[in-house]
């Protein structure tokens, strides 16, 4: 909580931003109190005398409504300002307490020796597998994969899981292009991964060349 003694900053129109004995009651300084005066502040022509004093007296008062409307526009927009640029303040202070008391916790697990287990446990993508894949289409892929708002592990498992369900287990594809080996944890069930390893070992495949080959055709 953030100490407002000794500010002398207006409170809202509402009086819910401090503590007044009429929370009701819009402080004297509000900006839009100030504008609301301001408008007030011209006279009505004086429609039912039209002699030359009393026009006279109209534009007299008229001229010294200008210079108090003046006044009260650039009053309400300096304390305009002063409210915006406390509220940014508010904001990025607030903000690097939150990174703080985060960073804090973080240590504090750490020295409890229960951030890495917390970390891992927390992934969705669990299942380490390597990928061989063309580098290329690996970083198309993970692009697309940016685009649709998740990670490639999550992807990958994704459309390994929808090609057992669907039962449409092809072959690698095999072009002779230089391809590399990754390490990724790919989000996988266990039952998912049995059949995915059962289906590949009788047909002769690695589960790395088959899970390239859908980041492949995903990228393409």
């Amino acid at each position: 909580t953030l100490d407002k003694n000794g500010t002398d900053l207006p409170l809202p129109v509402t009086g819910s931003g401090g503590s007044t004995n009429e929370p009701e009651a819009p402080c004297a300084r509000c900006p839009f109190v100030l504008l609301d005066h301001a408008l007030a502040a011209m006279p009505q022509p004086p429609l039912d005398h039209t002699s030359w004093a009393a026009v006279q007296r109209w534009l007299t008062d008229v001229e010294r409504g200008l210079v108090f409307r003046r006044e009260q526009r650039m009053v309400a927009r300096a304390v305009h300002r002063a409210l915006a640029a406390e509220f940014h303040s508010r904001r990025h202070i607030e903000s690097i307490r939150r990174s703080m008391q985060r960073a804090a916790v973080r240590e504090a697990d750490k020295d409890a020796g229960i951030y890495w287990t917390m970390r891992e446990a927390g992934r969705a993508a669990q299942r380490p597998v390597r990928v061989e894949v063309d580098p290329h289409a690996w970083e198309a892929f993970k692009h697309r994969a940016e685009r649709v708002g998740t990670t490639v592990g999550e992807h990958l498992g994704r459309l390994a899981t929808e090609a057992l369900r669907r039962d449409v287990i092809g072959p690698p594809v095999d072009d002779g292009r230089a391809r590399r080996t990754l390490f990724v944890r790919i989000a996988i069930d266990d039952d998912h991964w049995t059949e995915l390893r059962h289906l590949t070992r009788s047909n002769g495949w690695t589960i790395g060349r088959y899970l390239g080959t859908l980041a492949e055709r995903e990228a393409h």
